[in-house]
């Protein structure tokens, strides 16, 4: 009996088997009638006379629901990411890339303003102020630059460059400084034979005060809270080459060296209008721009004592 059962199995599988192996080919159809309806899908309260379909775009979601009527309404499918601002009613497809390091990223970028480091941070200074050299320090009163040229201030002019590179959020921001300036003095020149007689040759003494310094600006109140104030602090070494020009015997040169200290503030005046500060660095890369005045020390006394202690302002322009 089972080897009848066995060879009546065989039979039917040998049958069927061309009918099955048409199945997957292209342009295949069945027989209508001759399978069961799908179970329809009832949407909006279960009334089995209307049908849904999903579909799905390149990027966006819809369900279309079709009535008896012949309408149709769609409607989006719920999103799912809460990280969407716009809510619930849009749908955005996720990516690979929403799981990963890549968007931990571009979630803090906000927070790219708290590097410790900032190597694009620039300040460019303007300096004028009145210029005493120090000379007749080491002579008795009156001393020979007295005598020379008087006890006037003359005027000093110079320029700075800092590089503000380490920045300390909301707090400061620090770098090297370097700074050249010049000023120039003329007196009339005394006769060798007469010290009390003058000349009609003019004597000149010219220096060219220089630094290089460590400097600290604590502009933390401008950056975190637009308070326009910023107090800073220079610290470093100062050297100055001076020549002396005119007639006779009065003419030498050399260079001069030192302390170098400066304490000042500024105000920065963009930062009155946010919005504009913030225009201005779009269109030129100036961040702000500087009104200061600064109490500068040089006491440039190693050789011809040719420092001063005065008092400069100027602008500057914070890149």
């Amino acid at each position: 009996m089972q080897k009848v059962v066995y060879v009546a199995s065989v039979a039917a599988l040998l049958w069927a088997q061309p009918s099955l192996a048409h199945e997957g080919e292209a342009g295949h159809t069945h027989d209508a009638g001759g399978g069961p309806a799908p179970p329809a899908v009832q949407p909006d309260g279960g009334d089995p006379s209307l049908n849904a379909t999903v579909e799905v775009g390149g990027s966006s979601t819809t369900t279309t629901t079709t009535t008896s009527a012949g309408t149709s309404q769609s409607r989006p499918l719920p999103n799912d990411d809460p990280d969407d601002d716009e809510g619930a009613s849009s749908y955005r497809p996720r990516t690979l890339e929403d799981y990963t390091w890549r968007r931990r990223i571009r979630d803090t970028e906000d927070s790219d303003d708290l590097q410790l480091f900032d190597p694009n941070h620039f300040l460019f200074e303007l300096r004028f102020g009145p210029y005493w050299p120090e000379v007749d320090e080491d002579y008795a009163s009156p001393g020979p630059y007295e005598d020379f040229f008087g006890t006037k201030g003359r005027f000093y002019f110079g320029i700075e460059f800092d590089w503000l590179f380490l920045d300390i959020p909301y707090v400061l921001s620090a770098g090297p400084a370097f700074g050249v300036g010049v000023t120039r003095m003329s007196g009339k020149t005394r006769l060798a034979s007469d010290p009390t007689q003058t000349a009609d040759k003019d004597t000149n003494l010219t220096i060219f005060p220089m630094h290089v310094s460590a400097a600290v600006r604590v502009d933390g109140l401008v950056r975190g809270l637009g308070i326009p104030i910023i107090p800073y602090g220079k610290v470093g070494f100062g050297f100055a080459p001076w020549r002396v020009t005119g007639g006779g015997a009065n003419r030498g040169s050399g260079v001069s060296g030192g302390l170098h200290l400066a304490l000042g503030g500024s105000i920065a005046l963009n930062a009155f209008d946010q919005d504009a500060a913030k225009t201005m660095e779009a269109d030129t890369g100036i961040r702000y721009a500087h009104l200061f005045g600064e109490w500068m020390w040089a006491n440039l006394d190693k050789g011809l004592n040719v420092g001063t202690s005065t008092f400069v302002v100027g602008i500057g322009l914070e890149l």
